[in-house]
């Protein structure tokens, strides 16, 4: 799925579209990066959002690449950025992306996991 994506050009903004893939995979990514179990993602989703959206973001953007084959072009740091900059529209489609996610995640273990 795309999602406009806010890029600093000179000094103003441009949205960009961006391919975004949600999986189990990416999750598993985030838990790997961050060095916390898989259960832990619940808490970590609590404590810290921000990051937690920068990571949805750049590991769905590095997954889109896996999916493409394509070389990354953006980083972690682009993501961060994507997060506090991301205009309302997009961010409401973010967060419906990240539920829906989960609520896959429900379904396949068979135990309530909190939506974000």
């Amino acid at each position: 799925m795309y999602i406009q994506l806010p890029f600093k050009f000179l000094s103003f903004y441009r949205d960009k579209s961006v391919d975004i893939v949600l999986n189990i995979g990416t999750l598993e990514a985030i838990c790997d990066d961050i060095k916390i179990e898989f259960w832990e993602l619940d808490k970590f989703t609590q404590k810290d959002p921000e990051l937690f959206m920068s990571l949805i973001l750049y590991f769905g953007y590095i997954t889109s690449c896996q999916k493409h084959y394509k070389k990354p072009k953006f980083t972690k740091t682009d993501s961060i950025y994507w997060v506090s900059h991301i205009n309302a529209t997009e961010s409401a489609k973010l967060v419906i992306l990240v539920s829906e996610l989960f609520g896959k995640v429900q379904k396949a273990s068979g135990k309530a996991v909190k939506k974000k």
